[in-house]
């Protein structure tokens, strides 16, 4: 799933390979880790559960693609 790599492959020759990393993959780890902290800070553990079930659906779904 192309949607789901934070790395993108732009050349490869017999030297070198170029990969392209996405910043929306960082975006959006700092926006679920900001979710969980208001969460955390304001008491509600809706917030807080929400925050870290996103994390590990994010995390599980970047990593798991790279298993072969």
């Amino acid at each position: 799933m192309e949607l789901f790599n934070p790395y993108r492959l732009i050349e490869e020759t017999d030297e070198f390979v170029v990969y392209e990393f996405r910043t929306c993959f960082v975006h959006l780890l700092y926006a679920i880790l900001l979710t969980i902290r208001v969460g955390y800070f304001t008491q509600q553990n809706a917030i807080s559960c929400t925050g870290i079930g996103l994390m590990v659906l994010c995390l599980g779904t970047v990593t798991t693609q790279y298993r072969k």
